[in-house]
């Protein structure tokens, strides 16, 4: 708890971090909550980071939310316990709420759009040699491993 002009204050903060080398992708959340006890008001903000990478290409998303202050109920240390924990209960379900409504509800929805709208006009129906590209990795291993056999016996007969 933190005395301030405002009354007393007790800020709230959450920081997670998720590292997955093997699937090529890094992330992190972190969220500041700010709860007046005097005036019975939260305020918040949770900053998102995400990086996917691969060979030759990478793609970043830093996201910066800010909540609106809302009100809260107003409590003090002076409060019996099973009201502070009935309080602390209210906070823990009002950011959940925030969290997922205003936070996790929007990022689906941006990256719905992202995938509908934007990556689609990027992305190429043919590539530049106006040949369609044959995604299929092991029938490209088979080729180039052919290849290279068939390279080895031409020198093979050119000795």
């Amino acid at each position: 708890v933190k005395q301030e002009d405002g009354g007393e204050t007790i800020t709230i903060t959450t920081y997670a971090e998720r590292i997955d080398l093997a699937n090529h992708s890094v992330g992190s959340w972190n969220a500041c909550y700010t709860v007046n006890l005097s005036l019975g008001r939260i305020s918040g903000s949770v900053s998102i980071t995400a990086h996917t990478f691969e060979n030759g290409g990478n793609v970043q998303l830093h996201s910066n939310m800010s909540l609106d202050e809302t009100s809260a109920e107003c409590i003090t240390s002076n409060d019996n316990a099973d009201k502070q924990l009935i309080w602390a209960k209210s906070i823990v379900k009002k950011v959940q709420a925030w969290e997922d409504k205003e936070v996790m509800d929007k990022l689906a929805d941006m990256y719905e759009r992202m995938n509908n709208e934007y990556l689609k006009s990027l992305r190429r129906v043919m590539p530049i040699t106006r040949t369609k590209m044959d995604w299929n990795v092991m029938a490209h291993r088979v080729r180039i491993t052919l290849g290279e056999g068939h390279d080895k016996d031409k020198l093979k007969h050119q000795h």
